[in-house]
C-alpha cells in the first residue's frame, strides 16, 4: 500500500510541469516588427534581409529568414525596402510588405 502511495504522489507532481510546459508551448507567438532592404531571395520561402535594430528582439545585422506562409515573399526581389513582421520564438516572417526600393 505504501509503494502504491508513494507512485501516486510522484505521478501528480509530474503533471503540474508538464502541464505549465504545454500552456507555454500553445501561448501565441510574439510577433517583432522592423524594416529593412532584401539582399538575397533564397528560393521559395526565405529571403536575406539588411535589416535595422527590431526592438526587443535583436540588433541590427543581416540575415537570413524563413517566411511563412511564402506566398508572402512572391515578387520580393533584392532591393526591397520592407516593413516585416516576426516571430520571436522561431524567426520566422509571419508579415511582410514592400515599401519601396533602393536605387
Amino acid at each position: 500500500m505504501k509503494a502504491y502511495r508513494r507512485r501516486a504522489i510522484l505521478a501528480s507532481l509530474l503533471v503540474v510541469p508538464v502541464g505549465a510546459a504545454y500552456a507555454q508551448q500553445n501561448e501565441p507567438a510574439k510577433l517583432f516588427h522592423g524594416n529593412g532592404v532584401v539582399t538575397a531571395v533564397e528560393g521559395e520561402g526565405a529571403l536575406t534581409i539588411n535589416h535595422e535594430p527590431i526592438e526587443g528582439l535583436m540588433p541590427a545585422m543581416e540575415m537570413t529568414f524563413k517566411v511563412n506562409p511564402s506566398s508572402l515573399a512572391k515578387g520580393v526581389r533584392p532591393g526591397d525596402k520592407i516593413q516585416f513582421g516576426v516571430e520571436g520564438k522561431t524567426y520566422v516572417i509571419r508579415e511582410l510588405k514592400v515599401v519601396g526600393h533602393t536605387q
